[in-house]
């Protein structure tokens, strides 16, 4: 998964897709826990810290503003960041499962319910 500088949008945030708040003390490391939450493939950072400067707000996403572009909306206390999203316009993955973005050569995994497995969750 990459963040590229052209999916850096300052003053605008990502609305009804956010899957967790993190507390962190930089971009940087807001864009670590994206990396590291497997649904994760936007966040959106507050710019002015929480708890007298301690600690930013980071919000993961499980979407990005190509797949809702009416979802980005402007809010001048955030900063928000995208990433290439294999998953967007996906429909590889069968039964219900999850689509995951980055992890293979190809792209992006697929996270089989119980009961299903292959690739593309296709054998039951």
């Amino acid at each position: 998964m990459r963040f590229p500088d052209y999916y850096f949008f300052p003053e605008r945030r990502l609305v009804n897709h956010k899957i967790v708040t993190k507390y962190v003390k930089d971009l940087d490391r807001c864009e670590l826990f994206c990396y590291m939450n497997d649904n994760c493939v936007s966040a959106n950072f507050k710019k002015d810290p929480e708890d007298e400067g301690i600690a930013y707000v980071c919000e993961l996403n499980n979407a990005t503003h190509l797949e809702y572009d009416t979802d980005l909306i402007t809010d001048a206390a955030f900063y928000y960041r995208g990433s290439k999203n294999a998953c967007s316009r996906n429909l590889l993955c069968q039964n219900n499962a999850t689509c995951q973005s980055g992890f293979t050569i190809k792209g992006y995994r697929c996270s089989c319910p119980s009961g299903f497995e292959g690739e593309h969750c296709e054998k039951g």
